[in-house]
């Protein structure tokens, strides 16, 4: 497992960083405070290459060009942060193909009739709770660094309770709930809502599992 301080110098040294691991560990942060004025995006099943790209949107009797995220990115020079990358449609996978091509050949001609080039400074990160192999191989191989993120930053663990804490102390620890669960149950307890009634409330069914796991805290 990779310390939290080489993942970040990787990303920021890296043009297109990947970056897996189990919900709320702080990929995302650590990808917005590692690239340069960075555009964030989460991509799903209904993402649009226009969300990437650009789109015309009506002004008055007339239309005017709205630039996407990547293509932003790419001429103001800025860091990119693609969110569950894993979960875009099979079109928008493909056009991030051209969106993280190479920076010597990287090129879009947009609708707007405009050519455009990643300038300097230009960098992505992508995200996903997902296995590597999800993305298409000729997409995956885009980017430089392909990082497993197993467990939490430092500085998002130590907003849980010591007992919470111990929950991801080895690597080894299997995770049953994640970070943001349970810092919503430890916000509830803190509050003075009944034990049994935040887990329920935050992490349902696995209520009981939760609740054991206080116990045998104690």
């Amino acid at each position: 497992m990779l310390d939290w301080d080489i993942i970040e110098n990787l990303v920021k040294c890296s043009y297109r960083s990947l970056l897996t691991g189990p919900p709320g560990t702080g990929k995302t942060t650590l990808a917005a405070r590692s690239l340069k004025d960075s555009l964030i995006i989460t991509l799903n099943e209904e993402s649009t290459t226009a969300e990437l790209f650009g789109h015309w949107v009506p002004k008055g009797a007339a239309f005017e060009w709205h630039y996407g995220a990547l293509s932003r990115a790419w001429k103001e020079g800025r860091g990119l942060v693609l969110n569950e990358i894993n979960f875009a449609s099979g079109a928008v996978l493909t056009a991030l193909n051209a969106g993280l091509d190479d920076p010597e050949v990287a090129e879009v001609y947009l609708p707007n009739g405009e050519i455009i080039k990643p300038q300097k400074g230009f960098q992505v990160v992508a995200t996903m709770n997902g296995s590597f192999d999800e993305l298409p191989r000729p997409l995956k191989d885009r980017f430089e660094i392909k990082i497993e993120c197993s467990h939490p930053h430092p500085q998002a663990l130590a907003q849980l309770p010591i007992w919470a804490q111990n929950q991801f102390s080895t690597s080894n620890t299997k995770w049953n709930f994640t970070l943001r669960e349970l810092l919503a149950f430890n916000s509830l307890v803190t509050k003075g809502i009944d034990l049994e009634v935040a887990a329920s409330a935050t992490v349902g069914e696995r209520a009981a599992d939760l609740i054991n796991l206080v116990k045998l805290s104690d």
